[in-house]
């Protein structure tokens, strides 16, 4: 069920996207903001379920457009919100990384689709997302939906629990394979980070010795790294350390 919502959510967060990377020293962001006036602020945030929202850059509207510029380590879906009057005018979510990013954002995303160009990983997201996105529309939705019929009978619901069992596992291996056949990338190792509490410890340990072996590590992988040899190190039972690696 966990794999299920994230791919509902996921689908939400990424609005659409293309290109490569392109400032590898940093982040370049340049944009426009449809409901914004000279003056107003556009800021970047990023999501942590129960530890809230963090802010990471801001800029000022300036002849109609914003910039921001930094580093990132790795790769992350954040946020690009627009205020207008202290109010939201606009928002839209890029995969940020070390790259250069051309943005416009839209007052009403239903009607006009946020444009977001740049980033390698902006763009292997999109297509994971794409394989995701058919594969729920390929799903038996008249079945599922005795999940949240009051008046199903048992066998509806077995039924329907089955369906989602399956989607499940598909889901599992789309994102297992999306993230062995991108290694090296920022983009598999915020992957990894994200599906992590949804690996069985086979699975963490295939992806890792890949990592590993490819010579090229990122952030989530470091981290994790480095919990597993302390966790080692200091002789700690390994079934509480495997708790604490589901955040």
């Amino acid at each position: 069920m966990k794999k299920v919502l994230f791919l509902l959510c996921s689908v939400l967060l990424v609005l659409g996207s293309c290109g490569q990377s392109g400032n590898k020293d940093g982040y370049l962001i340049k944009g426009t903001a449809e409901g914004t006036v000279d003056g107003d602020t556009v800021f970047m945030a990023q999501t942590n379920g129960y530890l809230g929202t963090y802010l990471l850059d801001t800029a000022i509207v300036k002849g109609g457009k914003f910039e921001m510029e930094g580093t990132y380590d790795g790769a992350d879906v954040v946020y690009l919100v627009a205020l207008h009057q202290r109010q939201p005018a606009a928002i839209t979510a890029i995969v940020l990384e070390n790259a250069d990013y051309d943005v416009k954002m839209y007052k009403d995303p239903e009607k006009n689709r946020p444009e977001v160009k740049g980033g390698q990983a902006q763009t292997l997201y999109d297509a994971y997302q794409e394989e995701l996105e058919k594969m729920y529309n390929s799903a038996d939705t008249v079945t599922l939906a005795y999940l949240q019929d009051s008046t199903s009978t048992s066998e509806q619901r077995e039924k329907a629990e089955n369906v989602l069992k399956e989607l499940d596992k598909k889901y599992g291996e789309i994102t297992k394979q999306a993230i062995l056949k991108n290694i090296p990338s920022a983009f598999s190792d915020m992957l990894f980070g994200y599906s992590l509490n949804s690996l069985s410890r086979e699975e963490r340990d295939e992806i890792m010795a890949a990592m590993e072996k490819s010579g090229k590590q990122y952030r989530f992988y470091r981290l994790l790294k480095e919990i597993l040899d302390t966790a080692v190190k200091e002789g700690k039972d390994t079934s509480a350390v495997e708790e604490l690696l589901k955040w």
